[in-house]
């Protein structure tokens, strides 16, 4: 019974039956993907070495095809907005720059939006399509090969699941992979206090059970949960950045807002345990509406960071 449902959650609420072009070389296919999204990672601020007209042609050649069909346009849309109004001065109402910063009308911080994004369009997309493979796998060797993708997809290469931590106790971050990079942030948090460790010694343990299918199944699910935990708790951490613009619009409150931003906005890409998102398209679409230059914004980002702490098992308090 277990089972089944677990099957319904990686079937019956997948949002893109998005396949890549070529499934036998899919760990390449991924870690080509990864080099892209570095590349326009590196090249978001105003002192880039490329231009957001290269940015845009990167994402279209590179990227696009490989995240959530229904983002497509969305990281277009952001990427090329920055094109449009890259020599404007922003301020409320208007686009373009503050400082180093590319800023929406609204003040939204937009390569944020699409640095955060990715976690969710591309790598918590692409860990759900190597889960539901998982489940539906029938033999050892193929339930194998959906845990190699789904941990590419998190951590950006397999033999990332094998690197030892750093002095400080950090796990190394494969380029372009802001999963990582935040999931050694939460590791040092007091509620979720090694996480990291958790989750990569959850997914040595399913390697274990590959050839027991039920016991595979029950251990993705609790990959599954520590993935979104991390997602969700880092958004909230950021968001409850906005008691700092009480007192008016702020450059700084406004970067880290906007990171906040970009994790909730990804948590329509995460599972709850028996189906269903956590967040609805429409519903993720509302964390890009907030006026960061509004006197609304503190109470609408509270309220907001409640909303997705009261999803999950821990409080605003407990992210800050």
């Amino acid at each position: 019974m277990f089972l089944l449902s677990l099957g319904v959650m990686f079937v019956s609420c997948e949002k893109d039956d998005d396949k890549p072009k070529d499934e036998e070389n899919e760990l390449a296919y991924i870690s080509n993907t990864f080099e892209a999204i570095k590349v326009i990672h590196d090249n978001l601020g105003a002192d880039a070495e490329k231009t957001p007209a290269d940015l845009v042609k990167l994402y279209d050649e590179k990227i696009k095809d490989n995240i959530a069909l229904t983002e497509q346009p969305v990281f277009a849309n952001w990427i090329g907005h920055m094109k449009d109004n890259a020599d404007q001065t922003a301020e409320a109402g208007k686009a373009g720059k503050l400082g180093k910063r590319f800023l929406n009308e609204k003040g939204i911080e937009l390569p944020q939006m699409v640095k955060k994004g990715f976690i969710g369009s591309f790598q918590l997309n692409g860990f759900n399509k190597a889960l539901r493979e998982g489940v539906q796998a029938k033999t050892k060797e193929d339930r194998k090969k959906a845990l190699d993708k789904g941990v590419a997809y998190l951590l950006g290469d397999v033999s990332y699941l094998e690197k030892a931590k750093d002095a400080d106790g950090a796990y190394p971050v494969y380029p372009g992979s802001q999963f990582s990079h935040y999931m050694n942030k939460v590791s040092t948090s007091e509620k979720y206090k090694n996480i990291g460790d958790d989750l990569y010694n959850v997914f040595k343990d399913a390697y274990t059970k590959t050839d027991d299918a039920s016991a595979y199944s029950n251990t993705l699910l609790e990959i599954n949960k520590l993935v979104v935990t991390i997602v969700a708790f880092r958004g909230v951490h950021y968001l409850t950045k906005g008691e700092e613009l009480q007192g008016g619009f702020s450059e700084d409150a406004a970067h880290e807002v906007s990171e906040g931003l970009g994790f909730c906005y990804s948590l329509q890409f995460a599972y709850k345990p028996h189906g269903q998102y956590y967040l609805t398209k429409e519903q993720a679409e509302e964390f890009t509406t907030v006026d960061l230059w509004g006197a609304g914004a503190p109470e609408f980002l509270d309220n907001k960071a409640n909303e997705i702490a009261d999803l999950f098992d821990f409080t605003v308090a407990d992210a800050k």
